[in-house]
C-alpha cells in the first residue's frame, strides 16, 4: 500500500519535529499503544492511545546550487573515444559550502536535503522518482535508525481510522496489538474475553506471521490494525506462531462486534474474596471500579484480586483515577522528557477503597497503564504484586500530523514508578513470582490456578492480620 505524494518539506519538518524541543501537549495517553499506544490497539482502543497536535511549518526552499568541474581537462566526448578505456568511478561534482538550510535543520542533516536534491534534478530515468515512496522510505528509515519498537508511521488511511471515536463496540477479532519485543513485525498482546479471536483460538503472545496470506513480519502496529480490522462477518486467516511452538499454524477468525467491557468480577468460590478483572484502562473504567467494587463489597468480599494480566493499558487520566480509588495520597508516577524536565502525577484524593485488602495479578503481557497501576500500588505498599515480570512499555507517546495527512507516533517522555523505577524495556517485578498462569477457558470453579491460588493466601494473611490489630 502506497501513501499520497509527500513533498520533501514533510521530510525536513519530521527533522524539525525530532531535533527541536516540543512544547508540552495538553493531555498524553499510556498505550499503543494503542494505535498506539502499547500502543495501536486492534480493538480500537489505540485511538486514544495517542494525542494528536497538528504542525504546520513554512520552509524556505534554498536556493539553487552551481555545479564546478572537477576535472575540467576532460574535452573529448566519452562516446567518440573508443577503445579507451574508461574510469570505473564517476566524475565528482563538488556544491559550495554556502548551502542554506531551513531553521532548525542540523548541518549534518544537510546531506539528506541535497541528496534529493540531486536525485529529483539529475537523475537519468525521471519516471522512476517516486517523491512519496521517497518520503515514506525517508521516514521509515529515520525510525528504523532510532531503535524505538514503539515509534511508528502512520498512513494517511490509518490516521483516518485512528480519529474514529469510541462507541462501546466496534467490529474486529477482539485483540489487542502491540510490537514484538524484538522489534520484528507484531504479536497478540490479549485476547478480550468472549470475542472472536478468543472462540477461534489466538492466545496471548501469538506472533502475526501472515495476515491472508500477506507477510506480516515487517508491519506495524498501525498497519496490523487498519487491515485486520474489517467488516462484520467477514473472515479473516491469521497465521500465528504460539509462544513455546515452531510450526507455524493458521487461524481463520470471523470478525464480529465487540463490546468495550473494561472491568469483570466474580465472587471467588468457597472464599470470602474476589476476583476484579481490569482488562483496559478506557474513560469509563473509573467508574465501572467503583460501581463493581461496591457491589463485591455489599456481597461480603472481604478482600479483592485485581487481575491485570494480558492488560495493555490504555488512557493516562483513567490509569491515573483508577489507581486514585485505592490510594489516598501522595505520587502515583512521573515522567521525564529528554532534557531531564519532570512531571509528576499524584492521587486525586478520594480513595473510596483505601482499606480494602487488595492484591494485584500481573504477567509479561500486563503492560503501559497496567505497569503504572501496578507500579503505584506496588511503591506504595497498597498491595503485594504476583506473577511473573511485566511487559516493559514506560515510553509517553504523542501523534504528530504530517501534511499528506499521515502522522508520526513519536516517543517524547519516560514513565517512572513513584520510587523512581524504570517500566521501559525493564518491566515490573513482583514481589511474589509465580510462574505458572491459566491458558483461555480454563478458568473455573475446578481447577485452581497457581498465581490465582497464591493471590488467595496473601489474602487470608492480610486478612487475618488485620483482623488481629483490629481496623
Amino acid at each position: 500500500m502506497r501513501l499520497l505524494p509527500v513533498t520533501l518539506l514533510s521530510v525536513v519538518l519530521l527533522f524539525a519535529f525530532a531535533c527541536d524541543a516540543e512544547e508540552e501537549p495538553a493531555a498524553e495517553i499510556v498505550s499503543e499503544d494503542t494505535v498506539p499506544v502499547t500502543e495501536v490497539v486492534e480493538v480500537a482502543v489505540a485511538t486514544e492511545s495517542v494525542e494528536v497536535v497538528d504542525e504546520v511549518e513554512e520552509i524556505e526552499t534554498p536556493p539553487d546550487e552551481v555545479e564546478i568541474v572537477v576535472d575540467q581537462e576532460v574535452k573529448e566526448d566519452p562516446a567518440e573515444m573508443v577503445g579507451v578505456e574508461q574510469e570505473a568511478v564517476p566524475r565528482v561534482i563538488e556544491s559550495p559550502k554556502t548551502r542554506q538550510l531551513p531553521d532548525a535543520v542540523p548541518e549534518d542533516v544537510a546531506v539528506i536535503w541535497e541528496a534529493f536534491e540531486f536525485i529529483n534534478n539529475e537523475y537519468v530515468d525521471y519516471t522512476l522518482v517516486d517523491h512519496a515512496e521517497m518520503s515514506e522510505e525517508a521516514i521509515l528509515g529515520f525510525i528504523e535508525a532510532l531503535g524505538d519498537p514503539h515509534m511508528t508511521y502512520i498512513t494517511p488511511d490509518q490516521m483516518r481510522m485512528s480519529r474514529d471515536d469510541l462507541a462501546g463496540s466496534f467490529f474486529g477479532i477482539g485483540a489487542t496489538v502491540a510490537q514484538a519485543p524484538d522489534g520484528k513485525g507484531v504479536i497478540i498482546q490479549a485476547p478480550m474475553e468472549g470475542s472472536p479471536a478468543m472462540r477461534a483460538g489466538i492466545k496471548p503472545g501469538d506472533r502475526i506471521l501472515k495476515v491472508d496470506g500477506v507477510d506480516a513480519s515487517g508491519w506495524s502496529v498501525s498497519e496490523a490494525v487498519l487491515i485486520i480490522r474489517g467488516e462484520e462477518g467477514v473472515p479473516v486467516v491469521l497465521t500465528v506462531l504460539h509462544v513455546g511452538e515452531t510450526d507455524p499454524v493458521d487461524i481463520e477468525i470471523i470478525r464480529g462486534r465487540v463490546e468495550l467491557e473494561s472491568v469483570q468480577t466474580r465472587m471467588i468460590p468457597d472464599t470470602p474474596f474476589a476476583e476484579m478483572d481490569i482488562r483496559q484502562f478506557t474513560d469509563e473504567t473509573p467508574r465501572e471500579i467503583r460501581e463493581h467494587m461496591s457491589k463485591l463489597l455489599s456481597e461480603g468480599a472481604e478482600g479483592v484480586v485485581i487481575d491485570l494480566r494480558n492488560n495493555p493499558g490504555g488512557l493516562l487520566h483513567a490509569t491515573l483515577d483508577a489507581a486514585s480509588e485505592f490510594i489516598p495520597e501522595g505520587m502515583l508516577a512521573y515522567e521525564q522528557d529528554r532534557n531531564g524536565a519532570r512531571r509528576d502525577f499524584y492521587a486525586h484524593g478520594e480513595a473510596n477503597f483505601a482499606n480494602v485488602p487488595i492484591v494485584v495479578l500481573v504477567n509479561e503481557w500486563s503492560g503501559s497503564g497496567a505497569e503504572l497501576f501496578a507500579g503505584a500500588v506496588q511503591d506504595h505498599g497498597r498491595a503485594v504484586l504476583i506473577g511473573v515480570k511485566t511487559f516493559g512499555k514506560g515510553s509517553v507517546n504523542i501523534t504528530r500530523t504530517l501534511s499528506n495527512g499521515a502522522g508520526l507516533n513519536i516517543t517524547i517522555r519516560r514513565w517512572y514508578t513513584p520510587n523512581g523505577n524504570v517500566i521501559e524495556g525493564v518491566g515490573l517485578t513482583p514481589d511474589v513470582v509465580v510462574e505458572t498462569e491459566p491458558v483461555p477457558g480454563q478458568r473455573d470453579v475446578e481447577w485452581v490456578e497457581p498465581q490465582m491460588d497464591a493471590a488467595i493466601k496473601q489474602l487470608n494473611f492480610q486478612t487475618q492480620v488485620t483482623t488481629a490489630v483490629g481496623p
